[in-house]
């Protein structure tokens, strides 16, 4: 009876193997016209490393998706600009390649900041649909296209009852414990930010505590961090290559010995390329300079505990995002002007470079050279102050550093979405 069972089961996982394969070889030798016709759609690759891929390949589907921009014929450049009311404006650029050379377009959609994911998803593929059709309906699947239009109501000039402010208020608290060891932290800030052709205001506060609780045997040691601030920037439009502006900032800080600061920095910027070029690339050259006062906890190295110093700032910054990748790159030189050898230099840039057909290289770094400690407190810092990071120790120094290699090969198309055992796509819209 046993030896029947065996058999049985035998027949029957055989048949679940053999069938797929009967079914799928009769499928194969059915004629498809469809399928046919798809051999010579558009062959796209999407640069956009935070979209659903999965949503976008369901949704757009009279195109063929490839994973090397090298092998497309058309390449989607996506790039992301903050909004003055709190949105994204995301930059579609369509360029052509191969038989669609010379064929390029440039999209644009502003979301909302109460949009939701799915709204913003929603409303990116209807542009990758716009963008896509030019080059659809010169193949053979523009026989299988068609185009509606929603009419909405016509379209009335809305009353801005906020005049362009937009505000915000965030807080936040965690606790984190063990037996030995207990952490909470609550954070708060409110932010004002109004956006327009001409002019830029940015206004917010924010505070921070932070406590932490170490316990051993019968001896328990509290570590206590506590910060707080203000910054205002008020930014004028001069022309599409300079402004000018002014900034502000007030703060306190447990861990930096500050007990009070206040700056006031008036500006100005020049832009090497047209401000209208900044979602590809922009080449900017900023300085600033005014008073900065400082009161501090304790006495600092120099026996100060107070003083009225003038510091001037000036930064070169270079931001590029074209087909081959994107970098940034970034140069930041200040000092305070009753003593030039009391400065801090700092270099940083990241860079996304695809180095041929599925290689690409990562890269982020950063470095500075640290001479401007007027704040650190005299005296030297206990074993407890290092260890529980509670106050600001002197260096000449700091960096971070990060490289990644990352190689991708295999078949050059595939259009196949299969969420099953989670999605294959991930991305945020």
């Amino acid at each position: 009876m046993r030896k029947v069972c065996y058999l049985l089961c035998g027949v029957i996982f055989s048949s679940l193997l053999i069938c797929p394969s009967i079914l799928f070889a009769g499928e194969e030798a059915q004629p498809d016209t469809v399928n046919h016709v798809m051999q010579e759609a558009p062959r796209v690759f999407v640069d956009c490393p935070f979209c659903d891929m999965d949503y976008v390949r369901r949704e757009v589907n009279f195109v063929n998706y490839v994973w090397d921009r090298k092998n497309a014929q058309v390449h989607i450049l996506v790039t992301t600009q903050s909004t003055g009311g709190g949105g994204t404006e995301f930059t579609l650029y369509f360029i052509g390649q191969e038989r669609f050379g010379g064929m390029n377009d440039t999209l644009k959609y502003a979301s909302k900041e109460s949009d939701t994911m799915y709204e913003v998803r929603e409303a990116l593929v209807r542009v990758f649909k716009q963008g896509l059709i030019q080059y659809a309906s010169r193949t053979p699947v523009s026989d299988y296209l068609s185009i509606n239009f929603d009419r909405e109501v016509e379209p009335q000039e809305i009353e801005n009852q906020w005049n362009n402010w937009v505000f915000r208020i965030r807080m936040s608290t965690f606790q984190r414990g063990e037996e030995a060891t207990r952490r909470g932290n609550f954070s708060s800030s409110l932010s004002a930010e109004r956006v327009t052709h001409d002019w830029k205001i940015n206004l917010r506060t924010y505070g921070n505590y932070e406590e932490d609780r170490f316990s051993f045997e019968d001896d328990t040691t509290i570590s206590i961090t506590r910060s707080y601030g203000g910054y205002g920037l008020l930014v004028r439009s001069i022309s599409d290559h300079f402004s000018i502006g002014i900034s502000g900032r007030m703060r306190s800080s447990t861990y930096s010995n500050i007990d009070l600061s206040m700056n006031l920095y008036p500006g100005v910027e020049y832009n090497i390329f047209p401000y209208s070029e900044s979602a590809t690339r922009e080449l900017r050259i900023n300085y600033s300079i005014g008073p900065r006062y400082n009161e501090y906890i304790e006495r600092t190295i120099f026996g100060k505990t107070s003083e009225l110093l003038w510091r001037h700032n000036l930064e070169l910054a270079l931001d590029q995002t074209q087909p081959w990748g994107s970098m940034r790159l970034s140069l930041d030189y200040s000092s305070f002007l009753h003593d030039f050898s009391k400065n801090r230099f700092s270099i940083s840039g990241d860079a996304s470079i695809r180095i041929f057909k599925g290689f690409s290289l990562n890269m982020f770094g950063m470095y500075s050279f640290i001479h401007d400690q007027v704040n650190l407190p005299k005296g030297e810092a206990t074993q407890e102050d290092i260890l529980l990071r509670r106050r600001e120790l002197a260096t000449g120094f700091e960096y971070f550093g990060r490289i990644s290699l990352e190689y991708a090969f295999g078949a050059i198309s595939n259009n196949i979405v299969n969420p099953r055992f989670g999605g294959s796509g991930g991305g945020f819209f």
